[in-house]
C-alpha cells in the first residue's frame, strides 16, 4: 500500500476521539459524544466551529473565546489579523432563508413549526418550508478574551456588511488584569463582524494631535 494511504488511515483513526496537527495549528476534539468542535491556531488566525456545551477555548496565544447560548448550542467564530494594529472578529450561530420552518421528521402531521431547536437537538429535522431571501443568520453572545498588556488599550466597532462602522451600545470592554482584556459582543448589535483595534498611547496622542491640527486650520 502506498505511503500516503498508509497515513491516510492513521489519521482517520486518530481523529474518532482527537486530533492535533503536528505544528499545533489544527485541533479536532471528538473525545465526548455529540461535543464535538474543531480549532485553527495560528498567529494571525483564531477559529471556533461545532458544539459549545458551556465550555471556553484557549489558544496558545492566551486569546480566549466564551460564547453563549445559541439556538443550536453551535457557533462558528474567526478572529483575523488584518493590520499590524487591527482584527476582524466574526460570529454566528444558525443560518436559513427568511420563513423557513423545522419539523421533526417523525411528525410529518405536527400543525406547529418547532420553535425550540435546542428541545429537538437528537431528532431528525425536515423543513416543510424552504423559505425564501433574504437569508437570516444568528447573532451569538461571545466574551473575547484577548492578551493586550497595559498600557495598550482596545476599542471594538460593530460593522454592517459593507464593513462600515455602525453605532451599538451592545459592545462591551474592560480590561481584566494587566495583561488581559475582555471584549463582549451580544446579538442586540444585529450583525456578525466587529473591528477590533489595538491602541497604545503613542497612537493615541499621534491621533489627537491630528485632530487639533485639522481644527486649528478650520
Amino acid at each position: 500500500m502506498p505511503r500516503h494511504l498508509r497515513n491516510v488511515s492513521v489519521l482517520s483513526d486518530s481523529m474518532s476521539s482527537g486530533f492535533v496537527s503536528p505544528t499545533g495549528e489544527i485541533h479536532w476534539n471528538g473525545e465526548e459524544p455529540g461535543k464535538a468542535y474543531f480549532l485553527a491556531d495560528t498567529p494571525k488566525t483564531k477559529f471556533f466551529t461545532e458544539k459549545i456545551a458551556g465550555r471556553s477555548f484557549i489558544f496558545r496565544d492566551g486569546t480566549r473565546l466564551t460564547p453563549g447560548e445559541t439556538l443550536l448550542d453551535w457557533a462558528s467564530i474567526s478572529l483575523t489579523q488584518t493590520s499590524e494594529n487591527t482584527w476582524l472578529l466574526a460570529a454566528k450561530g444558525i443560518m436559513k432563508n427568511s420563513g423557513t420552518s423545522y419539523r421533526p421528521y417523525d411528525q410529518p402531521e405536527m400543525e406547529e413549526d418547532a420553535v425550540d431547536l435546542r428541545a429537538l437537538e437528537d431528532t431528525k429535522l425536515f423543513s416543510p418550508k424552504r423559505g425564501q431571501m433574504p437569508r437570516l443568520c444568528e447573532g451569538i453572545p461571545l466574551s473575547l478574551v484577548l492578551p493586550v498588556s497595559a498600557p495598550k488599550t482596545v476599542a471594538v466597532s460593530a460593522l454592517n456588511s459593507n464593513a462600515e462602522k455602525i453605532h451599538s451600545e451592545a459592545c462591551s470592554i474592560q480590561r481584566i488584569s494587566d495583561s488581559e482584556v475582555e471584549i463582549r459582543i451580544s446579538p442586540e448589535t444585529q450583525t456578525l463582524w466587529y473591528l477590533l483595534e489595538i491602541v497604545s498611547p503613542d497612537d493615541q496622542k499621534t491621533g489627537d494631535q491630528k485632530t487639533g491640527d485639522q481644527k486649528t486650520k478650520r
